[in-house]
C-alpha cells in the first residue's frame, strides 16, 4: 500500500467519525448500516465488501484484528501498532479503501 492511499484512507476514517459524532442521525444509520449509511453520504466500496461500524464506550473497547495475510507482518506495520497508543486505525495492504465524496 502506498502513503498516499494510506493517508486517504486515515483522512476518510477522520471523515466519517467526525461526522458521527457531529450528525446523531448520520450515527444512527452508522451503527445500524454502515454500508447503506456510507453509501447515502457519497462513499464508494468494492462490491462484496461487508463493512461494520462499531462505537466505543467507557465499559467496552473493540480490537480490530487485520486479516491474516498469510506472512510476516511488516516492519512498518509492527511499528504503528507496537506502542498501542494511538486511536486511529492502521490499514493494512489488503483493506478495501473507502472513497468517501469530497
Amino acid at each position: 500500500m502506498t502513503a498516499q492511499v494510506d493517508q486517504n484512507a486515515l483522512e476518510a476514517w477522520r471523515r466519517i467519525v467526525k461526522r458521527a459524532w457531529q450528525d446523531p442521525t448520520f450515527k444512527e444509520a452508522l451503527l445500524a448500516n454502515s454500508r447503506e449509511a456510507l453509501a447515502a453520504a457519497g462513499g464508494v466500496l468494492p462490491d462484496g465488501i461487508e463493512i461494520v461500524a462499531h462505537e466505543d464506550t467507557a465499559e467496552r473497547f473493540h480490537i480490530v484484528l487485520p486479516a491474516e495475510s498469510g506472512g510476516a507482518i511488516s516492519d512498518d506495520l509492527l511499528d504503528k501498532v507496537a506502542g498501542g497508543t494511538s486511536r486511529e486505525p492502521v490499514f493494512p495492504t489488503e483493506f478495501p479503501v473507502f472513497t468517501p465524496d469530497a
